[in-house]
């Protein structure tokens, strides 16, 4: 290897030469090219060339000469000495006995680099104590900076094979220049060389899906950044790149054990880049201020005074913790999150604590579980158990139990009913129940791995709660501000009867209705028919118990004369001519089951839900059939909300109307012909208007009730 010119020298003088005399010395500083590493004492200790001391064949062995480190500080302790001796009379190897070294280490440079050296009088051996760096492009020191994508060289992007996942206008880690390119020597304007993609650091970056965060993942620090530079610090080497790392070869224990490994078998030219202290008082404008303690493989610590926040996160992206300088402390954690004290666990919050759990929430104490508020709320949407051996309810006023099916009531002792008046079978038992609000749902943004690449998309999380971490990127900005905006628009929307916010469309008009108004209605049901009726469960938003009651009794007319055991041709099958769709959608037939009588009669497609396994078993269950065209109309009804087409200022016959017509097609249909009167089928408009008429027997069902009471 050639020596850079300013550094080259030449054997002293003949007259200077003292290295043939009775002491032979060579005294002074000067300048050495590390040739080899010494690695038997595993101190840093290695061979350099000296031009001034060597002559002009830096590769002659004869002419090299041995270096230690001499650290900025190190010292030892000096231990108990020899004089202590065990039992056998020997010198005690125990820690009491032994020195303890303490102090400064770095890491020796790899071979080619150059060296200050000094060489004691009367001392053969020299030491190293500097490093002098002859190259002109230092940009990856003390960390691994970045530059704008366009001052990278392009061949490089194209080599990696990493180019279609940077962004234009970014900025990404990069190498030093190859000072063998012409190119470099081209420059005058140093900053302005080209430099090669930093790939290990830059593959980094994607792993963890920091690659386009220019807080958090590529930093500006560097040494060459500014006309003088505000950064300070210093970097490991990094391990050697791919096969030039002594870990990748098979025999490196044997190697070692035996004693014949030899630093010089791998020839070390390229390097990942090492961990990183960076304390970095800003660049020229002010920016970047900041320190930042990184590994090679990117675990982190930021403290950025610029932005204002602490980041904590580790090499892929699946932890990170982060301090805002709103005052927000963000946790993410892709898998567990676990907490443990032998004291307590305290918790308070001036405003507002929301739990989301995907899965199960669940709390357990030895002792009490007290809740204390001024409402509390308690909604189950499949089943409410409350169990206990002693249980006790109690209203300060008045108290409402009631149920929309049975009611059992049941005592293993003594039975005590107590009131000032106690009326059975009276009107109004059990006082007005209901439902509890439904909890605020933001939908919020998630990331998700695309074409190698973590990136986030709006809407994939629906949570109660506004602010929730996700994997790198994570979308910030003034998450305070973001919450306030999130429930302003929450509490600008109507909610359907699931929970979920609505919007209603502008200038809703009902063209279709109107078109509707000049058919007859086909098919009445008698009386009788809404008389028969089972009640349901409860009612379904605007409609009540006896509302639903009867558009049910009317839909099931018109669908099969109130036939349990119907099943036609095309595969609608019961009292209310249920479809393929609905059944799946209820988990009673398996996704993609096609609209076909066959489809039904083939028992492969039963799930097997509530113990039915055939279409046999679905017909001849009547409760059963009443129960899933309750819960399809139920989330017909929701639906039409979210469309709009359904609102609390609705009236109860054109709910039901629009809920005939929807359940006869779909929303989406019946929504184009409200809106715009869209040409449908005559069954759609026949639907709507018996539905529509079914609202005026509710009354019938009303009296044939009050009847029943009073006999």
């Amino acid at each position: 290897m050639s020596i850079i010119k300013p550094y080259q020298g030449s054997k002293n003088q003949e007259f200077l030469d003292r290295s043939k005399s009775e002491f032979p010395e060579i005294s002074g500083i000067f300048i050495g090219v590390v040739k080899q590493h010494i690695p038997n004492t595993r101190s840093g200790r290695f061979w350099v060339y000296i031009p001034q001391d060597g002559g002009a064949d830096p590769d002659n062995q004869t002419s090299w000469r041995i270096v230690s480190y001499a650290s900025p500080f190190m010292g030892t302790t000096q231990g108990a000495g020899s004089e202590y001796t065990n039992s056998l009379g020997q010198e005690s190897n125990t820690f009491s006995r032994s020195s303890q070294s303490y102090g400064f280490y770095m890491s020796p440079p790899d071979i080619g680099s150059q060296v200050l050296c000094c060489f004691i009088p009367g001392n053969i051996e020299g030491y190293w104590f500097a490093c002098v760096n002859s190259s002109v492009t230092r940009h990856m020191v003390p960390s691994i900076g970045c530059v704008p994508v366009n001052e990278i060289d392009p061949f490089s992007i194209q080599e990696s094979g990493l180019a279609e996942l940077l962004d234009p206008g970014l900025s990404y880690p990069v190498a030093e220049a190859n000072e063998k390119w012409a190119g470099v020597y081209k420059e005058k304007y140093i900053p302005s060389i080209p430099k090669p993609l930093h790939i290990p650091q830059t593959i980094n970056l994607i792993k963890t899906g920091l690659i386009s965060d220019q807080i958090r993942g590529a930093i500006s620090s560097s040494s060459q950044r500014d006309p003088i530079s505000a950064v300070f610090g210093f970097s490991t080497p990094g391990r050697p790149w791919q096969n030039q790392d002594p870990a990748n070869d098979p025999g490196l224990r044997n190697k070692l054990l035996s004693g014949d490994f030899n630093p010089q078998d791998f020839n070390v030219t390229t390097r990942v880049g090492g961990h990183s202290l960076t304390l970095d008082d800003g660049d020229i404008y002010g920016k970047n201020n900041m320190v930042r303690l990184r590994t090679v493989g990117g675990n982190q610590i930021i403290m950025s005074d610029s932005e204002n926040l602490i980041y904590v996160s580790n090499s892929q992206g699946t932890a990170w913790i982060e301090l805002t300088a709103q005052g927000d402390v963000l946790v993410y954690g892709a898998k567990d999150l676990a907490v443990r004290t032998q004291g307590n666990i305290q918790m308070h919050s001036d405003r507002s604590i929301n739990f989301n759990a995907g899965g199960n929430f669940s709390i357990n104490a030895e002792a009490s579980v007290r809740i204390q508020a001024q409402i509390v709320q308690a909604s189950a949407e499949t089943f409410l158990n409350l169990y206990g051996k002693q249980t006790q309810i109690k209203g300060q006023s008045s108290t409402g139990i009631l149920s929309g099916g049975s009611m059992q009531i049941k005592s293993g002792g003594a039975m005590l009913l107590n009131g000032a008046k106690i009326a059975l079978n009276g009107e109004g038992g059990g006082g007005a129940v209901g439902a509890p609000q439904p909890i605020k749902q933001y939908n919020l943004p998630d990331t998700i791995i695309n074409n190698n690449r973590w990136e986030a998309y709006p809407d994939l999380i629906q949570s109660i709660n506004s602010v929730v971490p996700t994997h790198e990127p994570y979308i910030r900005g003034n998450i305070a501000v973001e919450a306030a905006t999130q429930t302003a628009i929450q509490e600008s929307l109507a909610f359907d009867i699931n929970g979920r916010p609505i919007s209603p469309p502008v200038n809703l008009k009902n063209i279709g209705p109107k078109q509707a108004e000049n058919n007859l209605i086909n098919n009445p049901a008698p009386s009788g028919e809404f008389i028969s009726q089972p009640s349901p469960t409860a009612g379904i938003g605007e409609l009540g118990t006896s509302d639903v009651q009867a558009f049910m009794a009317q839909y099931g007319y018109s669908s099969s004369n109130n036939d349990y055991t119907a099943l036609d041709s095309t595969g609608q099958v019961g009292k209310y001519a249920l479809t393929t769709s609905d059944l799946v959608s209820q988990g009673y037939l398996i996704e993609g089951t096609p609209q076909t009588k066959e489809a039904l009669e083939n028992p492969n497609n039963w799930i097997g839900k509530n113990g039915v396994n055939s279409v046999e078993n679905f017909l001849n269950s009547p409760a059963l059939q009443e129960r899933t065209m309750y819960d399809v109309t139920r989330q017909t009804y929701a639906d039409l909300e979210s469309s709009g087409l359904i609102s609390a200022s609705t009236s109860k016959e054109d709910a039901a109307a629009l809920l005939g017509a929807a359940k006869k097609s779909n929303v989406d249909t019946v929504f184009q012909w409200v809106t715009q009167g869209t040409a449908v089928d005559n069954s759609i408009i026949n639907s709507y208007n018996s539905s529509k008429y079914s609202i005026t027997q509710v009354p019938v069902i009303e009296e044939s009730n009050r009847s029943k009471i009073g006999n």
